[in-house]
């Protein structure tokens, strides 16, 4: 039976034109890690453990970041600019109806479950 890291490896060293994927929460755990412990099977799995404890906790929200607008670029906090999900389900449902080619990222929430509201820092203002 392979645990994470062997799928991860697998799915990383796959063949040129190969089609296979992974979970993205798998790949969201992975690239959590420094590059140097992405190859180290222990933290991989412990990153892994780790991200499934957080999205059952509700620690774990979907960002999708939309730039641009009728041709112009969106600037940070104008509405519409980014859209936090509390599941992949809710975000694959708006994607469906909204942006069937969009993508959104899941991240971990710093604090425990999100309460209220949930602050985003974003540390390069040309992001």
């Amino acid at each position: 039976m392979s645990d994470a890291f062997d799928r991860w490896m697998e799915w990383r060293h796959k063949p040129t034109g190969d089609k296979r994927s992974i979970p993205a929460e798998l790949y969201a755990a992975v690239m959590s890690l420094p590059d140097a412990d992405r190859s180290d099977r222990q933290r991989v799995n412990e990153a892994v453990r780790d991200h499934d404890e957080a999205r059952r906790e509700g620690r774990t929200v979907w960002l999708y970041l939309d730039d641009y607008q009728d041709g112009r670029t969106r600037t940070i906090g104008e509405p519409g600019w980014i859209k936090v999900f509390a599941s992949a389900d809710t975000a694959d449902r708006w994607f469906k109806e909204n942006d069937p080619e969009g993508v959104a990222w899941e991240y971990e929430v710093d604090g425990g479950p999100a309460e209220g509201s949930v602050w985003l820092y974003s540390p390069d203002p040309d992001s």
